[in-house]
């Protein structure tokens, strides 16, 4: 579901290094980081390194997010974010494609 974040954020100017923790509020919680590189994003798996945003979606929400079944604005007000709200907020914009 997150694999369309980096060309989400294609167009989000950061430096390289730059690192963006997602939260899909499962049972299990589900993190995966964006990381700014010098060829654009990449989702990884784990990160050791600093955080430079946070965001924390709840599974119901994602779900209706993602497939656009609510709009951004009514999804933030179930959402976390931390350290540059600006960068986390662009997660919100994610469209994906469930088959």
């Amino acid at each position: 579901m997150l694999r369309g974040l980096p060309h989400t954020y294609r167009n989000i100017a950061a430096q390289t290094g730059t690192a963006i923790a997602i939260n899909v509020g499962l049972e299990q919680p589900f993190f995966r980081y964006l990381i700014k590189n010098q060829e654009g994003w990449k989702i990884e798996n784990d990160h050791s390194g600093s955080i430079d945003s946070a965001i924390i979606i709840p599974a119901g929400t994602a779900w209706k997010l993602f497939t656009r079944a609510i709009r951004p604005e009514e999804a933030r007000e179930n959402v976390t974010m931390e350290g540059d709200v600006n960068l986390a907020e662009t997660a919100l914009t994610l469209i994906a494609v469930i088959a």
